[in-house]
């Protein structure tokens, strides 16, 4: 499982599959804490554009990569990136100091580009027809990609986010690419001349992470003309950002930290760079047969001269940066060493005497292909808002207890531990509004991941849901101290804002965002809920617009747009807008009531029963969905209060009674079914209780009663 998986990873970089290659490199980590993992993960996380996680990486993982090259480059690269220019150069003498012991050049050095496929071509034209918001063209690439090369995760998951349900069936990490990740194609090379091309046994200025390629003569070209209509912002006017370094965050919503002291500015890794004082070691025949074998053999044989190297078994010294790591090192030290001596028993004869193990082969094939496929499974039904399957087959995979992964390292004792399945399922919970548990699947995947931005803008909102300022505040100021250039960021801290009743604020954050990705569509909805806040109902009915331009699929655009057009009394228009989203996503219990309201305060031109009949429906759906939503719960106790269907809506408000006890409008409504039911001392008792309540509710009790008299 681990070959296959380093296979397609060197599959999809060869290719520029970046968010293919940054999935594998993702489950192999969670399936072993190799060294080879470490490298990959960080390496597909660097050419991600996700810096800090890549550092961080590379650093909690130092018992790990302490005498790998390749690691100890790429971390100086990743520092470059970070401005981290002491970090660099400390990384940078490590590496130097193992090439000069080593002898011999890194082995299993990953590359972007230098191949190309039919398939990749396809997704590529799926992304640029995503991207201009032809939404069938970009259906009809990635169909055409995925039927070409069955293992591309980025092609399905684009089509998941199109909403069109692909089957999960298809998925395959050993059909359609097993001869094209034995021998990848490389035509750039082939067109170079024979004195230009790379030797593998040379470090060329361009650097180990960037394919040494002559330039080649490009012909011209006439460039198409590409019909782009570019949302228009129409809060521009309010943007305040000029700069990413002008907004001072401020001090009433972020929590003061404390200052780091001397010895933590130096850097993190001053006290794990040491000089190795270790002697050269004597090159052994098989050490030098290893350098002669080809790129793709020797991925799979690096952990062999790693366990022959006598310099590399004395590595249980652990530095300072690492001591703490300990306890989750060891497992993942003893796992690698005990998988190098697995292949070193299977690599250690000649090449002809070698028997490969076909069964055992296939057999982790099919477990392989078997996760992927429910990994596969559960995004589609995320994608589909099929909401409650999402989340039975991500607690499959993950394990029980998902709460415990906000304190430990690890969460649940399933396979695909990966922050991204995480966040999955924290959307899930999500979408079907079940806040306290989409919280813990977040937090777990921030103690896997403490600088993931991805996905951090719902976890905000989740946040924003459950009225916890002080955790949102923290979650902000990390986001945006990390990367001021991230709209999640900018999200979290309209979010923070809106939290503390500053919506002027809180839609300067949203608009920063908004321009920081014109693709963003959630946060052109968020500066229409603040705008619904300060009762702006036409540049709210902008911002809305302008999210459905950029996504057609962004039900909380049409929602909003329905709220607007509820509370301008245009309620057809309203009920239209709940309908569109309710399409979208069918398992959402507010929109459902949304839907009801607007069905219910309809026109007078329908059937008063037969709209007060279809607001039922839509609250009896609404309760099914969700059994223990109150507001769900309420809506169709009202409703059937309204068809004088009293005994039923009793049911409802004796329940409602016991999760809201101090809810006014649930004594009311009780006490006013019980007068019809003739239960006059019942009636007197929950008229009461809402007045202790609410004072100001002897009014209504006193309407109730005289309206009831009169007629």
């Amino acid at each position: 499982m681990i070959d296959r998986l380093t296979q397609l990873i060197h599959y999809c970089c060869s290719h520029s599959l970046l968010d293919s290659a940054f999935f594998y490199a993702s489950l192999l980590f969670s399936i072993d804490k190799s060294t080879n993992s470490v490298y990959t993960y960080a390496f597909t996380m660097y050419n991600s554009s996700r810096y800090v996680e890549a550092y961080d990486l590379l650093v909690e993982n130092y018992s790990e990569i302490e005498h790998d090259v390749k690691s100890w480059l790429l971390l100086a690269q990743v520092c470059e990136t970070l401005n981290r220019h002491m970090d660099a150069m400390r990384a940078s003498k490590h590496a130097h100091e193992l090439l000069q012991i080593n002898k011999l050049l890194p082995t299993g050095i990953l590359t972007i580009g230098g191949a190309t496929s039919p398939a990749a071509t396809a997704c590529r034209l799926g992304r640029i027809a995503k991207t201009t918001n032809n939404h069938k063209s970009a259906i009809d690439y990635f169909n055409q990609a995925l039927s070409l090369d069955h293992s591309l995760w980025e092609a399905f998951e684009a089509l998941c986010a199109l909403g069109a349900d692909p089957n999960p069936a298809i998925l395959s990490t050993t059909a359609g690419t097993s001869s094209d990740i034995q021998q990848p194609l490389q035509p750039l090379q082939q067109q170079t001349a024979p004195n230009t091309q790379r030797q593998p046994s040379h470090l060329s200025e361009a650097g180990l992470f960037t394919p040494d390629l002559a330039p080649r003569p490009v012909p011209k070209m006439r460039p198409p003309t590409l019909m782009m209509e570019t949302p228009t912002n129409p809060m521009a006017h309010n943007n305040t950002f000029t700069d990413d370094e002008s907004f001072a965050l401020p001090p009433s919503v972020l929590p003061k930290r404390p200052r780091a002291n001397a010895t933590q500015k130096q850097g993190l890794l001053q006290s794990s760079l040491r000089p190795i004082t270790k002697k050269p070691v004597k090159q052994t025949p098989d050490a030098l047969a290893q350098a002669r074998r080809s790129n793709r053999l020797a991925t799979f044989t690096s952990k062999v001269g790693i366990s022959k190297n006598p310099a590399r078994d004395k590595r249980k010294k652990p530095s300072p940066l690492a001591a703490s790591k300990m306890s989750r090192s060891n497992g993942a030290s003893s796992q690698s060493q005990s998988n190098g001596d697995s292949h070193g028993n299977s690599n250690g004869t000649s090449e002809g005497a070698q028997v490969p193990n076909t069964a055992s082969s296939a057999e982790t094939d099919a477990q392989l292909n078997e996760l992927v496929c429910l990994l596969g499974k559960a995004r589609a039904a995320l994608g589909s808002y099929r909401c409650q399957e999402a989340i039975e087959t991500l607690n499959a995979l993950l394990g029980p207890e998902l709460g415990q992964g906000a304190i430990g390292s690890h969460v649940g004792n399933g396979v695909a531990r990966t922050p991204s399945a995480l966040c999955w399922l924290g959307r899930a919970y999500f979408e079907c509004a079940d806040y306290i548990k989409a919280e813990k699947a977040f937090e777990a995947a921030r103690a896997l991941s403490k600088h993931r931005s991805e996905d951090m803008d719902i976890y905000s909102t989740v946040l924003w849901h459950l009225n916890k300022p002080t955790s949102l505040a923290i979650l902000a100021h990390d986001l945006v101290r990390d990367d001021k250039k991230s709209y999640q960021s900018w999200i979290s801290l309209g979010n923070a804002l809106s939290l503390s009743n500053e919506h002027s604020d809180a839609l300067t954050a949203f608009t920063k965002a908004a321009s920081v990705s014109p693709l963003s569509a959630y946060s052109n909805v968020l500066a229409g809920h603040e705008c619904i806040a300060k009762e702006e109902w036409d540049n709210a009915a902008q911002w809305f617009q302008t999210a459905i331009r950029i996504d057609r699929r962004m039900y909380n655009a049409w929602y909003g747009l329905g709220i607007v057009y509820l509370n301008q009394g245009k309620t057809t228009l309203s009920e239209y807008h709940f309908k569109k989203a309710t399409e979208i996503n069918p398992s959402n219990v507010v929109l459902l009531c949304s839907l009801g309201s607007a069905i219910e305060k309809g026109n007078a031109d329908r059937d008063r029963l037969d709209l007060l009949d279809a607001a039922y429906q839509a609250y009896n759906k609404a309760c099914t969905l969700q059994e223990n939503s109150a507001l769900a719960r309420f809506k169709r106790a009202h409703i059937l209060f309204l068809m004088e269907k009293y005994q039923l809506a009793l049911t409802d408000l004796l329940f409602l009674k016991d999760a809201a006890p101090d809810e006014v409008n649930v004594h009311l409504l009780l006490g006013r079914v019980y007068r019809h039911l003739g239960n006059a001392a019942g009636a007197a008792k929950h008229f009461a209780i809402a007045q202790d309540i609410e004072p100001k509710s002897a009014i209504i009790v006193g309407e109730i009663i005289e309206n009831q008299y009169n007629s």
